[in-house]
């Protein structure tokens, strides 16, 4: 299994595979910042990976993001903006000035952070009025192949298979939508954790409205559910 510091790591299939962020997920993340008085000056999206997030960011009026990845093959086949600014960079050195940033946002990565000293550089960089915003999810279903949703569901939950590529921690913190996070020190404001969404009558959560910038229909050949957590934090 290539990891993603491999010189041999596709990711130009890598983002051509990867989940998508819709409109609903950013406007709650908005309204947790003020609304329409929260500023638009600077977003530093950490673990950026193909710019997803950033993309997403760049688009709804941010006038600068700092898209930090420390995979040159990602950042190389990144999705550009004139925006967006990439950055060799990792979790621990989040290239800003002190106090100088409005959302500081991490989708589907902090599992692979040292998270006591990112929350730090996060308390650093982020404006008092500023907000941190965690992004994750959890195992997919694959509504029309259930079969599939099994076998992925039982590697997902075998840390033997994946403790070659994944430390034990990382595995735990995803299975645990980051419900594992105990403490978000030194940031000392409110914090809100946020499962979603809300089940449907089969008890499935999906992806549709939420995670993908273009509903979901019937002639989709798979149609993914899980659930995702957002979750929002204020420096003081």
């Amino acid at each position: 299994m290539s990891t993603f510091s491999d010189h041999n790591f596709n990711a130009a299939l890598y983002r051509e595979g990867r989940l998508t962020y819709g409109a609903r997920l950013f406007d709650r993340i908005d309204f947790f910042r003020g609304g329409s008085d929260a500023a638009f000056d600077l977003a530093i999206d950490v673990g950026s990976g193909t710019g997803q997030v950033a993309h997403s960011l760049a688009t709804r009026g941010f006038k600068k993001v700092v898209a930090i990845e420390p995979s040159a093959a990602m950042r190389a086949s990144a999705v550009q903006h004139p925006n967006i600014k990439y950055v060799d960079s990792n979790s621990d050195h989040l290239v800003a000035e002190d106090g100088s940033a409005d959302l500081v946002t991490v989708a589907q990565a902090i599992h692979w952070f040292d998270v006591s000293k990112f929350l730090a550089e996060a308390k650093r960089v982020l404006k008092p009025t500023g907000v941190l915003a965690i992004i994750g999810y959890g195992a997919l279903y694959f509504q029309k192949c259930p079969e599939a949703s099994i076998l992925l569901r039982q590697l997902c939950r075998s840390k033997e298979k994946l403790s070659p590529y994944w430390p034990p921690s990382n595995i735990s913190y995803v299975a645990r939508l980051y419900t594992d996070i105990d403490s978000f020190e030194p940031l000392t404001g409110p914090v809100v954790h946020m499962l979603y969404p809300a089940p449907n009558a089969n008890g499935h959560f999906g992806l549709e409205e939420d995670m993908y910038d273009e509903p979901l229909d019937d002639d989709t050949p798979i149609c993914l559910q899980c659930k995702h957590t957002l979750i929002l934090a204020k420096p003081e």
